[in-house]
């Protein structure tokens, strides 16, 4: 393991570009350094999401039936997590438009 301080994205700002869309799945991929990832420790936060609901971050493939973190809307929260890499990216899906802010602690390679 090897650890890092990394802002993998902000979806306001930079990274795959505006607000995650309800029930669709977005890939991140992971700065080239650490593409040759197994897995990664995250902290992932929603912001200005359109209300309640949950995020799932997880390795490609059908969504988890589990959250990574659930969310009131309004206010940002956040959660930390360790997902499983699939050629160099995460998946994050959430159950409300919402913008995410997704940073890089851990590397597993």
């Amino acid at each position: 393991m090897q650890t890092t301080e990394t802002r993998m994205s902000d979806t306001r700002y930079f990274g795959p570009a505006g607000r995650l869309v309800a029930g669709v799945s977005q890939r991140f991929g992971l700065p080239p350094e650490w593409s040759a990832a197994r897995a990664v420790a995250i902290s992932i936060a929603v912001v200005d999401a359109d209300g309640p609901g949950y995020l799932s971050a997880y390795r490609r493939g059908p969504r988890p039936e589990t959250s990574t973190l659930n969310y009131r809307g309004g206010l940002p929260e956040n959660a930390g997590a360790i997902v499983g890499v699939d050629h160099g990216s995460i998946y994050v899906e959430s159950s409300a438009a919402a913008h995410v802010v997704i940073d890089l602690q851990a590397v597993w390679t």
